[in-house]
């Protein structure tokens, strides 16, 4: 059997007007301005553009601005990591010494390990992405970027061309 190729929606035009898109009031797709893909409906990722009037995937207009747009994933869905429990004790992050994967207290992305940003609570006890536990207070823990692609790994077996 031949491989099928995964349907993409049709181009939309930019919602406007640009509002700022936050993980309690996400934008659709084509909307923006968002931060992260926790500011993006699920399913839809916030896509971190090369510059002005840089195309934007699944969208339809010309943007001059620096505005980062939600739109479909445009790659692979990377494979789900791996959760694990808080670090602690708890203690202050830094640029210097900086912070793990579900270790905290951040105050921001400079403060967490390469690869890593530090996650914006919203409230006392909500599921931090990742990371295994009940968190009741307001620290705000380093967690795997989401919108970091996947590594990718060698195969023990050729992959066969596609023709």
């Amino acid at each position: 059997p031949s491989p099928t190729v995964q349907p993409t929606s049709t181009p939309i035009p930019f919602v406007l007007p640009v509002r700022d898109c936050t993980p309690t009031q996400p934008c659709e797709r084509c909307e923006g301005d968002c931060d992260s893909d926790i500011d993006c409906v699920p399913g839809l990722m916030c896509h971190q553009k090369e510059g002005r009037g840089a195309p934007i995937p699944g969208c339809i207009g010309v943007d001059n601005s620096l505005t980062e747009w939600c739109i479909e994933p445009t790659g692979p869905t990377p494979a789900p990591t791996q959760a694990i429990p808080f670090v602690l004790p708890v203690r202050d992050c830094s640029p210097t010494n900086p912070c793990e994967r579900c270790e905290g207290h951040c105050m921001s992305d400079s403060e967490c390990q390469e690869g890593l940003i530090c996650h914006d609570k919203l409230e006392k006890g909500e599921p931090i992405p990742g990371c295994i536990g009940t968190d009741n207070s307001w620290t705000e823990w380093c967690i795997e970027d989401p919108s970091t692609p996947p590594a990718t790994t060698p195969t023990s077996i050729p992959t066969p061309e596609t023709i």
